[in-house]
């Protein structure tokens, strides 16, 4: 009994569906896989102190591995009281780790703690961090969703 139209119709039309079951399980896999992984948009340190702060910075996937960045902070409400940072992970994603501290205090952000403050879910997602050196002396930290 040769084949009708019908018959090839539904062959083709279960070859096309598994094709396309495929290709969005591996988008969704590809999701499921990377839904811890940020892209750092924004790194700032602000001084709010009256006086000119040093503040050592590290970012990476692997804190050991990764440079201390020194920022040269003048004193709040001067020309240099700010200043910022870019590196691999403002193009690329992953799971990084980020450590600031200044004398007498130290802030370390894990991986965790960045995407439980944006509620990031699934996937690659941007976030801002602002480090803030207060009047005590001490960091404090800003962490938001980039859209």
């Amino acid at each position: 009994m040769a084949p009708t139209e019908r018959d090839r119709r539904t062959v083709l039309a279960g070859g096309v569906g598994t094709v396309v079951a495929i290709v969005f399980g591996g988008i969704f896999l590809n999701g499921y896989s990377r839904r811890n992984h940020l892209r750092i948009r924004s790194l700032s340190v602000v001084n709010e102190t009256d006086e000119p702060v040093s503040v050592s910075v590290w970012v990476g996937e692997n804190l050991a591995e990764a440079e201390e960045r020194v920022l040269d902070l003048e004193p709040a409400g001067t020309t240099g009281d700010e200043g910022s940072m870019l590196g691999p992970w403002h193009k690329r994603a992953g799971e990084y780790v980020v450590r600031a501290s200044v004398p007498g205090h130290a802030l370390h952000l894990r991986n965790a703690d960045l995407n439980e403050a944006i509620d990031s879910g699934w996937g690659s997602d941007d976030v801002a961090i602002a480090c803030t050196v207060i009047p005590a002396g001490r960091l404090e930290v800003d962490i938001e969703a980039v859209e």
